[in-house]
């Protein structure tokens, strides 16, 4: 079989007149500060999510334990075993994991929105250089 010439094009360059071209570039700019205020927004919103779930998930565990408690008050009467009130009274190694897993994902975020902030101030000082 014999080899086809393939005809490959160069690169061709066109230019484009545009009217204002300052105030297009403004206009472009703001429609970025615009796009990451909302993606600013959006991760407030997202984390809100999260610690929602958290403290959703925190209440059902409290309130399990107020209900087994209840009906072993309710079952045995008065007067209940100490070591059964420090056990309701005391927070579990998997909560105080979970509280630290919580207050470092809150970092994350903290880390993130500043990122954000600092993208945001510089397209809002591009802007006013313009």
């Amino acid at each position: 079989m014999a080899k086809k010439k393939v005809n490959k094009k160069e690169a061709e360059s066109i230019h484009v007149k545009l009217d204002s071209p300052v105030s297009k570039r403004k206009n472009i700019l703001r429609v970025a500060v615009d796009t990451v205020e909302i993606l600013k927004r959006f991760d407030e919103v997202k984390g809100i999510r999260v610690e929602k779930e958290k403290e959703l998930t925190n209440l059902k565990n409290i309130m399990k334990s107020l209900n087994s408690f209840a009906a072993e008050v309710g079952l045995r009467e008065m007067p209940v075993k100490m070591k059964t009130i420090n056990d309701v009274a005391g927070i579990s190694k998997e909560q105080e994991v979970e509280s630290k897993a919580f207050a470092n994902e809150k970092q994350k975020v903290a880390i993130r929105k500043n990122d954000l902030d600092s993208q945001l101030d510089a397209l809002r000082r591009k802007i006013q250089s313009l």
